[in-house]
């Protein structure tokens, strides 16, 4: 199997993780692309703001690859994340999977999302014109 992961306070390209999951052996290839929107919780959104503990997101992601492999029986898992400020239209997250079949595709693409917002220390800020407020304060 293999893990694709980058923590990066550049602009993330979307066509570059595509390539990076084609194989001729999976014919399943679920590309998720997180954008930064202009509203939540009724508020206008000027931009989010990332932090990450990288050395433990990788060993985390790591981790969590290798049980979505095993679970799954998936070939190539990516995630890619934005720290840092994300402007509003920028993305902030890929995450992919390359797996035999569609199914296990969407779901470990599923999965990993899940263990982004519950297990891997990137926490993400939202900023408006008349504050902010912590949307991901976990793990």
């Amino acid at each position: 199997m293999e893990m694709n992961f980058q923590i990066s306070s550049n602009h993330l390209d979307i066509e570059s993780c595509n390539e990076w999951l084609r194989s001729a052996s999976d014919g399943g290839v679920v590309l998720f692309v997180g954008n930064v929107r202009s509203a939540n919780r009724g508020k206008e959104v000027s931009h989010l703001e990332f932090e990450a503990y990288e050395e433990m997101v990788v060993k985390e992601l790591e981790k969590w690859g290798r049980y979505i492999q095993e679970r799954f029986g998936v070939h190539k898992v990516l995630l890619h994340h934005r720290i840092e400020k994300v402007e509003i239209g920028e993305t902030a997250v890929i995450a992919g999977i390359a797996a035999p079949h569609r199914k296990e595709a969407f779901e470990a693409c599923s999965f990993l999302l899940e263990k982004l917002k519950t297990e891997i220390p990137i926490w993400k800020k939202e900023v408006y014109n008349d504050g902010h407020h912590w949307i991901s304060a976990t793990p």
